[in-house]
């Protein structure tokens, strides 16, 4: 029996949906406000461990600071965010819509502690912004592929995935000040 591409099609988006996460969406407003360390900086390194107490697979994302807008920490001083997801011995553990990380990367992000007092990224890949230079300027881009935004009421929403970078600074600087 053959299958048609247009099946193809629709067998891919509704399965493709079923392994993602569903997060009702933030604005950079609010992502300002309830982040308690907001920064630009570079990825020097990520590191994959496994919990022993658990078997959760989980990456420690360093990263160079070079300009803090929100929060306080030493200059010189690295930021280690924990991660769920990676491959280890083989294994692979793939969290849907969890931030994804390439040493070298320029990033933008917004940063809580957890339970454990370890810096995770606010809201998952909605929090982690790639700074990447174009013809038209450093642009600010999210992968927001396998994240479900819908509004409380159930209905999905369409999210903006890249802002010029300028414009994205000038948002959380703008909430800063209130």
């Amino acid at each position: 029996m053959r299958i048609g591409v247009s099946r193809w099609l629709i067998i891919f988006i509704f399965f493709g949906r079923l392994f993602a996460t569903s997060l009702i969406p933030a604005s950079i407003e609010e992502m300002t406000r309830r982040s308690s360390l907001i920064l630009t900086g570079v990825v020097r390194s990520i590191s994959i461990s496994e919990n022993p107490d658990n078997g959760m697979i989980f990456r420690t994302i360093e990263i160079e600071p070079d300009w803090v807008l929100k929060g306080e920490i030493r200059k010189g001083q690295t930021v280690y965010i924990y991660a769920l997801g990676g491959k280890l011995k083989g294994m692979t553990m793939k969290v849907p819509g969890a931030p994804e990380f390439t040493v070298g990367e320029k990033v933008l992000v917004f940063l809580k502690k957890d339970r454990q007092n370890r810096w995770r990224v606010f809201g998952m890949a909605e929090g982690k912004f790639s700074l990447v230079d174009t013809r038209r300027g450093v642009r600010a881009v999210r992968a927001l592929d396998e994240i479900n935004f819908v509004e409380p009421k159930g209905e999905r929403v369409t999210f903006k995935s890249e802002y010029p970078f300028d414009e994205l600074i000038g948002i959380v600087l703008s909430q800063l000040r209130k």
